[in-house]
């Protein structure tokens, strides 16, 4: 496979990883300078309301005294994915999505 073909694969996995990362940011950013100062917020009242919270861990607080190594897992599972995304082993561009 020639490294124009790797690349062309990979630019759409990188903008895609870049882009839920930045949405994350922003997210967050709004979140403690909002949201931290008062702790919780209705939106529609008594229906849904936005609380603050911080999670260490995973999904709902899992390892949460583990996340040197929780780091260490999704930084090799991201790196896993951008090398099957390059040798082309997601086909249909529904899995090149949801990767």
């Amino acid at each position: 496979m020639k490294l124009k073909e790797i690349f062309k694969r990979l630019v759409p996995v990188f903008i895609g990883t870049v882009s839920v990362a930045a949405v994350s940011e922003v997210i967050r950013f709004f979140a403690v300078t909002f949201l931290k100062p008062v702790g919780n917020a209705p939106v529609l009242n008594g229906i849904f309301q936005l609380n603050y919270h911080i999670n260490t861990g995973a999904s709902f607080g899992m390892f949460s005294e583990h996340t040197a190594a929780l780091s260490v897992f999704t930084a090799l599972l991201i790196a896993f994915l951008y090398i099957l995304s390059a040798i082309g082993f997601f086909e249909t561009k529904a899995q090149r999505i949801i990767v």
